[in-house]
């Protein structure tokens, strides 16, 4: 069966928005690791061109042209949107025959380390044995390679198609197609599952990440979930997931999988950049950007703050002087930062909505990554 809108992996709906609508008695809930999304497809498309996997990203989005990397050879590890992760053979030889889903994890607060680690095409050893896989689940490939086009924003835009996926297969040697293990069912059996794979192999980057079931009664499942949430948060995590135990993976946004945050992230286009000025605080800001203008998918726009002092520099001296004579005010379109670019993708945090559909209390919280 043909989606009609589909991810290219299972994606969670907030919590926030979906309460008091949905009984989270019975639900499993984990904690929210700030990594960087994976999914290892068993090794099925390892030491095959990128080009030649039916089911990578192909195309760059903005501009239609091919990527730069489909002449390489892909690991079989995968990223949210497509892309090949070049994890080194080590780290890949010690993963199972069987699809996994998860986070690659470098403990809290790391998520810059993770991603700088799995944006480079010739891997770090040493940085990658920092690095862990955090699984949470184990697609049915038939699921996975389900027909939908993949669409989302500047990320990706793939049509997924199991028909193709099929023939290619069948290229492959069938001692990797035929070892391919295979789970059929919820999310109960993807932890059995999950839990046999894993531990028989030896220590190694793969684990089970944690999962807590809920209190069969709906107020103690709701205060259990705060409890943990309030914990993770205290010990710098950014919050909880919670799973509806039933439910069977599908390449989707779902509401059977929900993120618990104290503050919402969301993310937006730098359209341009204001001149910071001199404050009662000092003048720290004076010849830098004191804001990035951000336009958000509805067309609104506003001013960002809470850059550090060094992210604030302009590119180029004319940049930082004018600036300087112009404090408080809005600079030419031409003007760019030396870390931040007009037309960059970031994510922000912020706290609700105002009235006019602006968000409150908002906050760059990181770069936004593609891979």
């Amino acid at each position: 069966m043909k989606l009609a809108r589909r991810e290219y992996v299972q994606q969670a709906h907030k919590y926030a928005d979906h309460q008091d609508k949905i009984d989270i008695a019975g639900w499993y809930a984990s904690e929210k690791l700030d990594g960087f999304r994976g999914i290892w497809d068993g090794g099925l498309s390892r030491g095959q061109r990128v080009g030649d996997v039916p089911y990578a990203s192909k195309v760059i989005v903005t501009s239609g042209k091919p990527k730069p990397h489909l002449d390489k050879l892909a690991t079989g590890l995968w990223s949210r949107y497509g892309n090949p992760i070049w994890a080194p053979d080590y780290f890949l030889n010690q993963l199972p025959s069987c699809l996994l889903d998860g986070e690659l994890w470098a403990g809290r607060g790391n998520f810059q380390t993770v991603s700088k680690t799995c944006k480079r095409q010739t891997p770090d050893e040493d940085a990658w044995r920092g690095i862990e896989f955090k699984v949470f689940g184990s697609p049915n490939p038939f699921l996975f390679f389900q027909d939908g086009h993949a669409k989302s924003g500047k990320n990706i835009d793939l049509e997924i198609r199991a028909d193709e996926i099929r023939a290619w297969m069948a290229t492959l040697n069938p001692e990797i197609v035929g070892d391919l293990q295979v789970v059929d069912g919820n999310f109960i059996h993807e932890l059995s599952f999950l839990t046999e794979a894993l531990s028989s192999l030896p220590d190694g980057p793969a684990s089970l990440h944690q999962q807590v079931m809920l209190s069969a009664d709906t107020e103690m499942a709701i205060s259990e979930l705060d409890e943990l949430n309030e914990k993770a948060l205290a010990g710098g995590a950014e919050g909880m997931v919670v799973r509806d135990p039933q439910q069977v993976w599908t390449p989707k946004r779902v509401n059977w999988v929900l993120k618990v945050k104290p503050c919402e992230d969301m993310e937006g286009e730098i359209v341009g950049f204001t001149s910071g000025e001199e404050t009662d605080k000092g003048s720290k800001l004076l010849g830098k950007f004191g804001a990035a203008v951000m336009r958000m998918e509805n067309g609104l726009e506003f001013n960002l703050s809470g850059f550090r002092h060094e992210e604030r520099v302009f590119a180029e001296e004319r940049m930082k002087a004018h600036a300087t004579d112009n404090p408080g005010v809005r600079m030419p379109a031409d003007f760019q930062g030396k870390y931040f670019k007009t037309g960059q993708v970031i994510t922000f945090k912020y706290r609700e909505f105002t009235e006019d559909g602006l968000p409150k209390e908002a906050r760059y919280f990181r770069k936004h990554e593609v891979l």
